[in-house]
């Protein structure tokens, strides 16, 4: 597996993650009536337990946006690498296609003299 794909996966995990953080920031965000006060949990426990989920999907947004980044700047410098190596390639072209020409124009200039002196 490239080490592309792998970071492919774990970006995949991480939105997974992010996502199930945010759903439970929604449910522990929503009061239970009665139900807070049997199960024991005041509403500043639940507004800490917010507080955390956000805090949680807050620095997973960033783990993922820094790793979009990096993943971003790596497949720039790919394309990069890319596009030189084709400028590379059309150059050499052309300087042996000029080369070519260079030689044939020769080969005329030479032919040319041949029949001056003749």
């Amino acid at each position: 597996m490239s080490k592309f794909q792998a970071q492919e996966e774990e970006i995949g995990r991480l939105k997974e993650r992010v996502q199930v953080l945010e759903d439970k920031e929604v449910v522990a965000s929503k009061p239970s009536g009665e139900d807070a006060l049997i199960k024991g949990r005041s509403n500043n426990e639940r507004e800490a337990a917010a507080e955390r989920i956000s805090n949680d999907s807050e620095e997973i947004a960033r783990v993922l946006t820094s790793m979009d980044a990096a993943t971003k700047k790596k497949l720039q410098e790919q394309i990069d690498a890319q596009v030189a190596r084709e400028l590379e390639e059309q150059q050499e072209r052309e300087v042996m296609r000029m080369n070519e020409q260079i030689a044939r124009d020769a080969e005329l200039a030479r032919i040319h003299a041949e029949e001056e002196i003749q």
